[in-house]
């Protein structure tokens, strides 16, 4: 009874879990363009760009005049990925990609880390808007961008 038992939780569990996890997939290296907390995203969101335009598009509509670097990119090889945190009420706060995933199917899934200023930080009483963006090898789909807190 008991092996009964533990056979109907084992296919339960296996059941639950999330098809993507068990699929195969490889870690993707990323390089860091820009990091910053002056994006006028007031919203938690993503871009995948994919061209030269609407990359240029996006630093003017996102980070303006604030955007310093002058990053070479190659479309025909590359994808740029960027990540808005929102609008935060004072200074501390990051976002991070903290992996990229690659499966079989030929999507990616993004694994993004929120950080937020500890209790009693000393932070600046302005609003801020974090933002991270990177490049990668390749054109991909992306399917999933998980934001964790």
């Amino acid at each position: 009874m008991k092996r009964i038992l533990c056979l109907i939780v084992f296919t339960f569990l296996l059941s639950a879990c999330d098809e993507k996890e068990t699929e195969e997939y490889q870690e993707v290296p990323f390089e860091i363009i820009d990091s910053n907390v002056s994006a006028n995203e007031s919203r938690q969101s993503y871009e995948v760009i994919n061209s030269q335009e609407s990359f240029d598009d996006m630093i003017n509509k996102q980070i303006g005049n604030g955007f310093l670097t002058d990053p070479i990119i190659d479309f025909e090889t590359e994808t740029v990925i960027a990540v808005f945190m929102g609008e935060m009420n004072s200074g501390g706060h990051s976002i991070n990609i903290e992996n990229i995933k690659l499966f079989d199917s030929g999507s990616l899934k993004i694994k993004v880390k929120k950080i937020y200023p500890g209790e009693g930080d000393i932070v600046t009483w302005a609003l801020t808007n974090p933002y991270q963006i990177v490049k990668i090898q390749g054109s991909f789909l992306v399917e999933e961008v998980i934001f964790i807190d």
